[in-house]
């Protein structure tokens, strides 16, 4: 199986002085990333075994700090509390995934309709 790696672009740091610059990832590369990760979870088996104790495990994953630690971050640009940063990420995470939801449904019946006509 092919391995993804995203695209990263250099952006500068918010008050950051011009010649120091952070690497940031471009916004397609999330398109890319929700695509591929849709198509894995079809061909992934059911999750089975302890769900709570997944879910705990999951809770204090490295991915999870960075998405709290993303939520901070977009607290303080924003002027918000954290929770309302969570909050507007995971909402906009579920919105973009819903939409390429139904552009791949789109397309897949698109692909079938065409075969049988």
């Amino acid at each position: 199986m092919h391995e993804w790696k995203p695209k990263i672009a250099p952006a500068e740091r918010p008050g950051a002085t011009s010649s120091s610059s952070a690497e940031t990832l471009d916004p397609r590369v999330l398109s890319s990333v929700l695509v591929s990760v849709k198509m894995a979870q079809f061909e992934a088996p059911p999750v089975t075994g302890d769900t709570q104790a997944r879910m705990l495990e999951l809770m204090h994953s490295p991915e999870m700090r960075a998405l709290l630690d993303s939520a901070q971050l977009l607290s303080v640009r924003e002027g918000t509390e954290p929770h309302e940063g969570l909050t507007q990420i995971i909402t906009t995470l579920q919105e973009i995934d819903k939409l390429w939801g139904q552009v791949l449904l789109k397309e897949g019946l698109a692909r079938l309709n065409s075969s049988y006509h």
